[in-house]
């Protein structure tokens, strides 16, 4: 079965059953301004803003595209769903004024010039996501986000925090890159001309469009850079972002994803044939964002590759889609252990076009038309031409507003299981709003558990008590001597793992020494939803047995005298024997002891550790005379 996105912008588009023989996905997207002249350059936006103010408008104004949001899905006679919605057109929509989506201006704030106009990030339950008050926090510093989508356009927003990624696109058309799959994830520009849509051959049945640079916009939403006073603020400004190319001109193949996903979760590419070049990802990511799809039932690849990334601790979000239809019929939104997000707009109510169902798990910011979600783009209509500020809507842009959220959680968390923190995310989601009842929205099974509220989540977890280890545990034990211990996690008591099993042996509250050497134990206790948890290693210094040195010697030398020494040791260990009175005596390897002037001779006798039995000395004094 092959299978296209649910989608609510133009620049989502379909493909034909005979050049793209798997499952075709595209990007569950929303509207994008792909006219240049409409693009807010960020290197020039005061210049734009003042612009727009002559021209009359009164206020600066971004351009935003408007369109029906219930797209009409023709079945081809292969069995392909394609996109025929109408063509959109080009409205205007104004730029907030400063403080008129957020009220008060806040602590904290970003000096970023577009922060007013992120109504997605506001104080504003059951609208906004309440991002400063997840930044009270942490910025998803140490988080990893993948992108998997169209690829990049790497700007100042992303910089010095892009790891390297790779473009699994495999046919060379629909790459638009010259090749097929390499390891250069930057987004060349999906465009595709009327000229390619109606010509019969390759691209046939694709929406002629300009490109839609969506997995900058997806990225940008989920860790743009924040105060640096350019354009917007991402999620995670602190993130890392790991950009995998999966979509090309037209969608892409079901092939192209599942190894895009399984190599962003730092797991082997299934296709052997068309990754015998491809590096190991040493960067494998904490989250996943899938903001794409298609109608049908989850592969069994897909699924197969997302419960590996499951099993990892990895975390998959998923758009719902943009069909205005149960998710229960749109992919990867219906696979298991994924976490599948519908859109809400600015009045908090489910967007028209979003999907929805027991399939949801939770709702985000996705926009509408005039109401877009403000995020990075290019300004080239083909190539990439510079950065620039685009509105989007749709559920592609509600699944990166929780993968970033997720990012600022696992920066300050790692060890709490993807189970637990869902959990905890799910017990503080924000009621949908009064608006939302038109929509379905007041019932779990529609729109999810409620809508995401980072800054509840994220003080939640920071808030949990941490657990307290308290221990009873010697320093020291020597071989084949055991000893009690006891170690308590909240009064409650746990017994610790073991490290090194050849030089100590734990039963029950005991520790047995077996060999001379360090022996590690450690308590570690998992973040739950409850507490965090807490980890902590005890050092035990197994000694051995002191080893019995016996010397024969001289009470007295004269100079000249050579003498051997006669020692013997129950250990076994090396002897060796050093002069501490030079001047008086010298002492040969074997210890013949030769006596050079008056005085005493002092000699010390080492024996080295072996076996069970530690090291040792024994110093010797001679009186030597003329």
């Amino acid at each position: 079965m092959r299978f296209v996105a649910a989608l609510v912008a133009a620049i989502l588009v379909g493909g034909t059953a005979a050049l793209l023989p798997r499952s075709l996905y595209t990007p569950a997207n929303g509207e994008i301004d792909n006219a240049s002249v409409h693009r807010v350059n960020e290197d020039d936006a005061l210049n734009f803003n003042a612009a727009a103010e002559a021209e009359g408008q009164g206020q600066p104004y971004l351009f935003s595209p408007s369109r029906q949001f219930e797209p009409r899905l023709v079945r081809s006679e292969l069995g392909d769903y394609h996109d025929r919605s109408d063509d959109f057109t080009l409205t205007l929509a104004p730029l907030a004024a400063a403080g008129s989506v957020r009220g008060a201006e806040r602590a904290g704030e970003p000096n970023d010039p577009y922060w007013i106009n992120q109504w997605n990030l506001a104080t504003n339950p059951g609208v906004g996501i309440d991002l400063l008050e997840a930044w009270r926090w942490g910025r998803g510093e140490g988080a990893v986000i993948a992108v998997v989508d169209t690829g990049i356009v790497p700007q100042s927003e992303f910089r010095g925090r892009i790891l390297p990624g790779y473009d699994f696109v495999s046919n060379v058309l629909v790459a638009n890159d010259g090749d097929g799959r390499d390891a250069d994830p930057r987004d060349p520009g999906d465009w595709v001309t009327e000229t390619e849509a109606e010509s019969g051959k390759f691209f046939e049945g694709c929406d002629a469009d300009e490109s839609s640079w969506h997995g900058t916009h997806v990225a940008g939403i989920a860790l743009a850079a924040a105060n640096n006073e350019r354009g917007i603020t991402g999620i995670a400004p602190r993130a890392k972002l790991l950009p995998v190319r999966a979509l090309g001109k037209c969608g892409g193949t079901e092939r192209d994803l599942v190894d895009a996903l399984r190599w962003a979760g730092g797991l082997q590419p299934l296709d052997a044939p068309r990754n015998r070049n491809v590096p190991r990802n040493r960067n494998p990511a904490s989250i996943i964002n899938l903001s794409l799809g298609g109608l049908g039932q989850c592969g069994s690849a897909l699924q197969n590759a997302i419960d590996e990334l499951s099993a990892r601790e990895i975390l998959v979000v998923v758009a719902a889609g943009n069909d205005a239809i149960s998710a229960e019929g749109f992919t990867p939104a219906n696979c298991e252990n994924t976490l599948t997000v519908a859109a809400t707009d600015n009045a908090g109510q489910r967007a028209p076009y979003s999907n929805y169902g027991a399939y949801v798990q939770l709702s985000a910011p996705g926009g509408t038309s005039g109401a877009g979600v403000l995020s990075t783009i290019d300004r080239g209509r083909k190539r990439p031409k510079g950065a620039a500020l685009g509105r989007a809507a749709g559920t592609s842009m509600a699944a990166p507003h929780v993968a970033g959220t997720l990012a600022i959680a696992r920066g300050l968390d790692r060890s709490i299981s993807s189970l637990e923190l869902l959990s905890l995310l799910r017990d503080h989601l924000a009621p949908f709003t009064p608006n939302s009842v038109e929509y379905g929205c007041d019932t779990p099974e529609f729109c999810g558990a409620g809508f995401l509220d980072a800054g509840a989540f994220i003080t939640a977890l920071q808030s949990r008590p941490t657990a307290i280890i308290e221990a009873t545990v010697l320093e020291q034990v020597q071989v084949d001597e055991s000893v009690e211990f006891s170690i308590a996690v909240d009064g409650e008591a746990v017994l610790p793992e073991l490290f090194t099993p050849t030089v100590c042996a734990v039963e029950g509250t005991t520790v047995i020494g077996l060999a001379r050497g360090i022996c590690k134990m450690e308590v570690n206790l998992p973040s739950t939803a409850q507490r965090k948890g807490v980890s902590q290693q005890f050092l035990i210094r197994v000694t051995g047995f002191d080893p019995s040195l016996s010397v024969l010697a001289p009470g007295g030398m004269r100079i000249g005298d050579k003498v051997p020494l006669s020692a013997t040791v129950d250990s076994g260990g090396t002897l060796t024997y050093k002069s501490r009175t030079p001047r008086v005596c010298k002492v040969g390897s074997a210890g013949r002891v030769t006596a050079l002037s008056r005085g005493t001779c002092r000699v010390r006798i080492n024996v080295s550790a072996n076996g069970d039995y530690e090291e040792g000395k024994l110093v010797v004094s001679i009186t030597v005379t003329r």
